[in-house]
């Protein structure tokens, strides 16, 4: 059970609004990343609203440490796959190489944008 302190703070959200701001923020790394990104045909509009961007690069690690240098933290998701799998593997490609860019209701458009051209400079 939960407690009441928690019941009511978790009622003081407007789920409703939090979920279209995400939502909003995805659709904008998606029109400014689909073109190089190769899960864009993969991929569909999320229902509800997505936390993450999924975004394919053929050096994950590099990459998320070259979006760390510039204050942008992408997750590591799967962590146990990259030490674990093979690196030829479907498997550890994914997990090393799918950055989830984040997309919540924390971040606004300016923040998005600044994600995407960060993104895009890795491929320059």
């Amino acid at each position: 059970r939960m407690s009441v302190l928690s019941s009511n703070l978790l009622e003081g959200f407007d789920y409703g609004a939090i979920a279209g701001k995400r939502l909003k923020n995805y659709q904008l790394l998606s029109a400014r990343l689909s073109s190089s990104n190769p899960l864009a045909s993969f991929l569909r509009t999320p229902d509800g609203g997505p936390f993450a961007y999924p975004y394919y690069t053929e050096d994950g690690i590099t990459a998320r440490k070259k979006l760390a240098e510039m204050k942008i933290f992408v997750p590591t998701n799967w962590s146990n796959v990259i030490m674990e799998a093979e690196k030829s593997s479907a498997a550890y490609r994914c997990a090393a190489n799918i950055l989830c860019l984040p997309c919540d209701q924390r971040y606004d458009g300016a923040d998005m944008e600044a994600v995407a051209d960060a993104v895009l400079s890795l491929h320059e």
